[in-house]
């Protein structure tokens, strides 16, 4: 029998459909009951929404490097993998609206391969993207909080001003990284390598928009002459 969430997230379904449907640690096998939850379903529907946006070659290349962490949880981080991965889409939708065509996602088979590849008027363009998650600390704070009785005090996740070094460089780590993966891998007529970061800022930085623009230039910095870095924020 069809999930009753399938008419809404048919990709994500199809994903579901994919994976191993009797495996305890599923994720979707108990999504229903996720998507009961109002301040959560909208994060859901603005991914399937995008994952809609791939083309069907695409979507099965980017399904096929996903499906088999669908079961896969962390005892710190959860289901991290999975929508890391998914964030993928979210660099071939930035490629679209460069007015690429035909973006492609690489095996993950294709050792320290960069995720996509794609040609652009003649020209080849690389893009690897790397997702920055939300610190220990403040995922510490949502998960207690999540975990209390309505009648109980909550946690108050306080504002701060200023980006922390162990934020820096968790992100000089992850562009480095792309940096490798892209300038190893080769191919004739490329003309831009780009690394695209998603950043899920931690809330006590993202309340205040000064944290936000010593980001955007910090990023900025860490670009050269072969490899741009592109960054978007995400809830």
């Amino acid at each position: 029998m069809r999930a009753t969430w399938s008419k809404d997230f048919p990709r994500l379904y199809d994903l579901y459909c994919e994976s191993d449907q009797q495996d305890e640690a599923n994720y979707f096998a108990t999504f229903y009951e996720v998507l009961e939850n109002p301040y959560v379903r909208p994060y859901y529907e603005r991914l399937e929404e995008e994952l809609g946006q791939l083309d069907d070659v695409a979507w099965q290349g980017l399904k096929r490097k996903v499906f088999r962490y669908v079961g896969i949880r962390n005892s710190q981080r959860g289901y991290s993998q999975l929508f890391d991965l998914l964030n993928e889409a979210k660099g071939y939708l930035y490629l679209k609206s460069q007015g690429c065509e035909e973006i492609r996602f690489i095996p993950e088979d294709s050792d320290g391969a960069p995720d996509l590849i794609t040609h652009c008027g003649g020209s080849v363009f690389l893009l690897e993207v790397k997702t920055i998650n939300k610190s220990k600390e403040e995922n510490d704070i949502i998960k207690a909080n999540s975990e209390r009785p309505v009648v109980v005090r909550m946690q108050v996740i306080e504002g701060r001003l200023g980006l922390d070094d162990s934020l820096k460089r968790k992100i000089t780590g992850k562009i480095n990284k792309a940096k490798r993966q892209l300038m190893s891998y080769a191919c004739d007529g490329i003309q831009r390598r780009i690394a695209y970061l998603i950043i899920h800022l931690d809330i006590a930085l993202a309340s205040d928009s000064r944290n936000i623009d010593e980001l955007a230039v910090f990023i900025e910095e860490q670009g050269n002459n072969q490899v741009e870095i592109k960054h978007c924020l995400s809830g």
